[in-house]
């Protein structure tokens, strides 16, 4: 977080892969990783060609606790999601051929769209699991 910091500070733009996990193995032969260490994150660092609108965020009352925990009921949580999810869902669907998939496999909201085959289904999830659990044992982790 403090190099994001720093490169945000001086103009940088940052990216964090996600797809580190993925290619652990690939980055663990690129950078002839020993044993014992495996990639936990990557980080693209650069000027950035363009300058998108700031991604709305969960309140910060939502997710910071002050001294002690404060449980909230389904529908609290539900209502403080609304407005995000509506967000998210026009950004989605105003791609218009994503749009007509999604309609096409009577996919309504944006917790269905991130479960379904178009981002991270069940069954991928399995799959890099354990394709995790081999190159973590690979890299000398017992588990």
């Amino acid at each position: 977080q403090n190099i994001t910091l720093a490169a945000e500070a001086a103009g940088l733009g940052i990216c964090y892969m996600g797809t580190t996990w993925w290619a652990a193995n690939e980055l663990i032969e690129l950078l002839e990783l020993p044993k014992y260490v495996f990639p936990v994150t990557s980080l693209v660092v650069g000027y950035p060609a363009e300058t998108p609108a700031l991604r709305d965020r969960l309140p910060l009352d939502l997710i910071v606790q002050q001294e002690k925990y404060v449980r909230l009921s389904d529908e609290e949580i539900r209502a403080r999601h609304a407005e995000r999810e509506v967000n998210a869902w026009n950004r989605y669907t105003a791609n218009a051929e994503l749009a007509q998939r999604l309609a096409d496999n009577g996919i309504t909201k944006v917790t269905d769209f991130y479960t379904s085959k178009f981002k991270y289904s069940k069954e991928l999830h399995y799959e890099i699991s354990a394709m995790l659990l081999e190159t973590l044992k690979k890299q000398g982790f017992w588990l």
